[in-house]
């Protein structure tokens, strides 16, 4: 994912869909590994939820629809790109996360979206 590409949403705060403003990474072409912030505009929301249209709000990368190469050596890939949308404090904005989230967000210190998730990977 780069800047510009539109992602999913994978929690119940109120967005379905979002794009891409900025990579809040150190790689020098920008583009997003599991556990990266980045700064996204909401595109597509759900109706009667806390989040507007065309907002701009910080999210976590959860999945990734490139191979992402482990410690073991084992690889593992997803069917798209998706983020969840955080506050200012780095705790997410919604009390759900649909679908499976890597365990390499451990690394980053974000164990509250490992708590709300479902499975973990």
């Amino acid at each position: 994912m780069r800047v510009l590409s539109v992602v999913k949403v994978a929690d119940n705060s109120g967005g379905r869909f979002a794009q891409c403003l900025k990579v809040l990474s150190k790689s020098p072409k920008q583009t997003v590994k599991i556990g990266d912030l980045v700064i996204v505009s909401i595109k597509r929301i759900n109706p009667y939820k806390k989040i507007l249209k065309g907002s701009i709000h910080r999210g976590v990368v959860v999945r990734v629809s490139t191979n992402l190469k482990r410690l073991d050596g084992s690889y593992i890939r997803f069917g798209s790109t998706n983020i969840v949308l955080i506050n200012k404090s780095m705790l997410p904005i919604g009390t759900r996360v649909f679908g499976a989230v890597c365990k390499e967000l451990r690394l980053k210190k974000f164990m509250k979206i490992i708590s709300l998730s479902l499975l973990s990977i």
